[in-house]
């Protein structure tokens, strides 16, 4: 029904009433909401696999070898849920649509959140990030502190190149919309961190030490790993996804 010039009546038994009378307006709300839908997605895609992670690595350390062994220390943890993980998160809560979203076929309003795309990178996540954490940690158990700091600065560029790749869960971060507020989030984080690291406390509190050029070498490797297995991922979603036909001219 008509806001303006509809009779109450009409606008009483109706579904949808368009307060400005301008039918354009029924494209503007489905462009307005996919594009919510979508970022909701990658904001609870991005938090799920990163707790997934490190629930998943922190309990399998301790069940395997006991508390004394645990690989962060809670401040660790405290630190990247809340400074590594929060920015980037919010960041991807108001990322720039994807190009290709009003070309794509009305979803099943009774589909879940948590879609077939949503458990691939879940799963991705299972398969390649978290065997990496556990062959770091155990590979070098014999100096704890060694092992803690590898596995902090893991999670820490794990995260920031996990969400700089989640600006789009569909295209390749060389081809997805530009998003200045993330990018100027994970520079904030990489700034902090490097800048917290230099006092002695910060370190004794984390339970760890300087990252050698050797460790940061082996992280940023691992790294490119995972930022490959995404791209995969992408293209896999990318073959798979369907198309809106095209109306005849």
């Amino acid at each position: 029904a008509m806001g303006i010039s509809g009779t109450e009546v009409a606008k009483e038994a109706a579904d949808m009433v368009l307060t400005d009378d301008n039918f354009a307006s029924i494209v503007t709300a489905i462009e307005l909401g996919r594009w919510i839908y979508d970022n909701i997605k990658k904001y609870l895609t991005y938090l799920l696999r990163c707790n997934i992670t490190e629930v998943a690595v922190i309990g399998g350390v301790v069940l395997i070898l006991g508390p004394e062994y645990l690989p962060l220390l809670p401040a660790a943890i405290l630190y990247i849920n809340l400074a590594t993980d929060g920015l980037p998160a919010l960041a991807l809560g108001v990322a720039p649509p994807d190009a290709d979203i009003m070309r794509r076929p009305p979803r099943d309003p009774r589909e879940s959140v948590f879609t077939w795309d949503v458990r691939a990178f879940v799963l991705l996540a299972v398969l390649i990030e978290i065997p990496l954490f556990f062959w770091l940690f155990f590979h070098d158990l014999g100096d704890i502190a060694h092992a803690r700091t590898e596995m902090f600065f893991l999670f820490v560029v794990l995260e920031m190149i996990i969400a700089l790749n989640f600006r789009s869960m569909r295209y390749s971060i060389f081809t997805a919309p530009p998003h200045k507020w993330l990018v100027a989030a994970i520079a904030w984080e990489a700034l902090l961190i490097v800048v917290l690291i230099r006092f002695a406390p910060v370190r004794e509190a984390f339970g760890i030490t300087y990252p050698g050029l050797g460790d940061l070498g082996l992280i940023l490797g691992f790294g490119v790993l995972v930022f490959l297995s995404m791209e995969a991922v992408k293209a896999l979603i990318r073959r798979r996804a369907p198309q809106a036909p095209h109306s005849g001219s």
